[in-house]
């Protein structure tokens, strides 16, 4: 039987066994490689889109004229842009 490292698993973005410990959680008995790769890049893209989303939101919010654009996201920005990428909150 082959030994692999936990570092093989790791990927940029989202750690493989972290996803695979959320899949548990959600009452998922078994995944497969593929499977738990296919939720990462799933939640890399969608957390991607909220975080444009977020900087959209940020940039176009209300503010008093001498002010700049809002650049720092808060947490609402990032509730809004969830529900408006997913088209419901979480």
């Amino acid at each position: 039987m082959e030994v692999r490292r936990v570092d093989e698993f790791r990927r940029e973005g989202f750690p493989f066994l972290a996803v695979r410990r959320i899949l548990g959680k959600a009452g998922v008995k078994r995944a497969n490689k593929s499977a738990v790769e296919e939720m990462i890049r799933i939640l890399e893209e969608a957390s991607t889109k909220i975080a444009e989303e977020s900087i959209l939101i940020a940039h176009n919010s209300p503010h008093p004229p001498s002010f700049k654009e809002r650049e720092t996201i808060t947490a609402e920005d990032v509730a809004i842009a969830t529900h408006r990428i997913l088209g419901r909150d979480v």
